[in-house]
């Protein structure tokens, strides 16, 4: 009798294992914004399931992303890692390239470089035997730099692009980008901002030329934001405006509300404050209407900031207020950090009342302290040592400017 149990069991794993292609597909079309009860849902499903190698490399791809988003970064290693080992069990060239360029970005985003770079290097020799004479990231005798003229329209780019659809298929053109995607954001981690620009151009016309890929959105808007970061914020507008046709025209709405953030923080900066207001309004409304609370918290600030900047305060603390109980109810401790921060700033800009101005910046260094962000801990302490300039305690502002300047080093 045992033994015709264990063989029903076995043939009830096996009918499992036909199904799990559509119930991974489930896992990966889900948007939530708290991915925890998706990590146990998605375990109790690996555990109980006899799996294939693709089914296996996308969800643990899913797992490792959960994981690094709720900061439980060695369990996310580990499903990285298993991405590949499942990709090179599955003996298909373009995904095992796909899951050792995730893991790349894994390493990259984790600060370690030399890990990010073998992945790469790994990488990119399997794509050899993929596309042939391609433009490779890894040829000396071929350097990157030369590539794109990062100064060129977008409209340039746009029309480019339409000769690799003659010279390559789908597949090809996907591999390309995600090499090219995964280089430059590696050469922005590491301060090669030039190199970084011309590869994600590159990769965003890979994206645009192949009719399968849905990621010329996300790279246009990283590329906007590193041209942000130039204070090049004319050219960050024309990359945003275009990835948002792009998630406009694919009702891509989760795209939309950062692209509108992006806009909004674009605008502030050159003081465009009426066009930076009506972006992070729009980007505010998409995320309550989608339920996107981490989201809604977040473009709650760049809001708050425009209206601040336009003189009204009071609806300004309002909108902070609310995106504060939300972040609150949910638990969501980078929002906090980000809000608390934010109201601390408007009552200092606008207020003499100094009290509200040290408890909300106090809070946000508590929470900053919490998500181990050294930059915002930087920014946090500017802002505290602004408050000790104003009320004239002098050795603390300096204290806690000093701070500030040390985490930003």
């Amino acid at each position: 009798m045992k033994r015709i149990c264990l063989i029903l069991l076995l043939f009830s794993k096996i009918g499992f294992t036909q199904d799990c292609s559509s119930r991974v597909s489930q896992f990966e079309e889900l948007d939530v914004d708290d991915v925890r009860p998706v990590i146990v849902d998605m375990l109790q499903y690996r555990k109980g399931t006899i799996l294939t190698p693709s089914c296996k490399r996308r969800l643990d791809y899913l797992l490792a992303v959960c994981y690094e988003v709720t900061g439980n970064i060695d369990s996310a290693r580990i499903f990285f890692s298993s991405t590949v080992e499942a990709a090179t069990i599955e003996k298909t060239d373009s995904n095992l390239i796909r899951a050792q360029l995730q893991v790349s970005g894994f390493y990259s985003r984790r600060g370690n470089f030399t890990m990010a770079r073998k992945f790469l290097t790994d990488g990119d020799q399997v794509a050899r035997r993929l596309v042939k004479n391609y433009e490779g990231l890894g040829d000396k005798n071929n350097p990157t730099q030369n590539l794109v003229n990062p100064f060129d329209e977008v409209s340039v780019y746009n029309q480019e692009a339409k000769k690799f659809e003659e010279d390559l298929n789908s597949s090809q053109m996907e591999v390309l980008r995600l090499l090219f995607q995964t280089s430059g954001n590696l050469d922005l981690v590491t301060n090669k901002p030039e190199e970084a620009k011309q590869k994600l151009i590159r990769a965003y016309q890979y994206a645009k030329a192949n009719p399968h890929d849905n990621t010329e959105g996300n790279i246009l808007n990283n590329i906007g934001m590193i041209m942000i970061g130039e204070g090049n914020y004319q050219r960050a507008a024309e990359f945003l405006h275009e990835a948002l046709l792009v998630a406009e025209k694919n009702a891509d709405e989760a795209s939309m509300v950062t692209i509108l953030m992006n806009l909004s923080s674009c605008y502030l900066k050159t003081r465009k404050i009426p066009e930076a207001s009506t972006f992070a309004r729009r980007s505010r409304d998409l995320s309550e209407k989608n339920g996107y609370v981490a989201r809604f918290s977040r473009a709650s600030i760049f809001l708050a900031k425009s209206l601040n900047e336009e003189g009204n305060a009071d609806e300004a603390r309002r909108v902070l207020t609310t995106s504060i109980d939300t972040a609150l109810k949910y638990g969501l401790q980078d929002e906090l950090a980000y809000n608390y921060r934010q109201y601390a700033e408007i009552i200092l800009k606008s207020s003499g009342d100094l009290g509200p101005a040290l408890k909300y910046a106090a809070q946000c260094r508590e929470y900053a302290l919490a998500i181990k962000d050294s930059a915002f801990l930087g920014s946090t302490d500017l802002t505290l040592g602004k408050y000790f300039l104003r009320i004239g305690k002098y050795k603390e502002a300096l204290e806690f400017t000093q701070q500030s300047l040390d985490f930003n080093y």
